[in-house]
């Protein structure tokens, strides 16, 4: 279910925040499995870095790659050859934990875990992979797709979900899946809030010492306060991709569309028209 849609919020209550002079970074939401939204946003992004090769530049994916999507196996491959091509362009590219890839490797290890995972999404990631989906109360079926995941998981694709960092710290920004818990510095949130945080997070009002940029709760359009930025927009639900390009103190928006059959990618200033 997506939150209420908000107003676009006026520049006036947007607290002033840079990510450095000499820096561009773009941020990406929850892909979950939407293959096609993923590559068609990436390629307006590596256009752009390559426009930009004297700045100091980062693309940071805000985690759930993974569930609700058949093309979930597809995104993590994406993003192993991304990892090689923004390397050879000198771009640092930083990949989040969300609370899906968590769930993935739960499964491996505790596999009566799985019925649970099926109900937020997790089908579609055995069948990406080419595992079939036991019924709810077959515990032998369990134990079994378990194995057969791990089996034919690519090592690649298991290295990159054991080795995603929960958190990346840029300029004014702090990069996050889910959110962080108010009250606690940023330096001691706990994996578990950093992952599935929502209300606590969402509806405090407290500021942070910087702008939490993160994904983890759907919302019709990006949304962005002075305390806060939500770039899930529900693609495995919408056909909406988002990101976000942070350069200095402008912040410009980013989205894939999927509509009839193909995608379109569409831009603009966070504030106005």
């Amino acid at each position: 279910m997506f939150a209420r849609k908000r107003a676009r919020p006026t520049v006036e209550r947007v607290r002033a925040c840079s990510v450095g002079g000499d820096a561009v970074v773009w941020a990406v939401g929850d892909v979950h499995g939407q293959d096609d939204l993923f590559n068609t946003l990436l390629s307006l992004i590596l256009t752009d870095l390559d426009k930009v090769a004297d700045c100091r530049r980062t693309v940071v994916l805000l985690g759930d790659y993974i569930d609700r999507g058949l093309g979930s196996a597809k995104v993590l491959q994406r993003i192993l050859a991304l990892r090689s091509e923004l390397s050879d362009m000198g771009v640092q590219l930083v990949t989040l934990m969300g609370n899906h890839e968590a769930l993935l490797l739960q499964f491996i290890d505790q596999p009566a875990t799985g019925p649970d995972w099926m109900e937020i999404g997790g089908r579609e990631t055995l069948l990406s992979y080419e595992v079939s989906v036991p019924s709810h109360l077959d515990a032998s079926g369990w134990d079994r797709a378990s194995s057969e995941l791990l089996q034919r998981l690519p090592l690649e694709h298991l290295a990159l979900l054991e080795e995603l960092p929960l958190s990346h710290t840029q300029g004014d920004y702090f990069f996050v899946h889910a959110g962080v818990r108010p009250g606690t510095p940023l330096q001691e949130q706990s994996a578990e809030d950093m992952m599935w945080i929502r209300d606590a997070f969402l509806r405090d009002t407290r500021p942070f010492d910087k702008i939490i940029v993160h994904g983890h709760t759907p919302v019709e359009d990006i949304h962005v306060d002075d305390r806060r930025i939500c770039l899930d927009t529900g693609a495995y639900a919408t056909g909406v991709l988002s990101a976000m390009r942070l350069q200095g103190s402008t912040q410009l928006v980013a989205q894939a569309r999927r509509a009839r059959s193909r995608v379109r990618l569409d831009s603009r200033p966070l504030f106005g028209d």
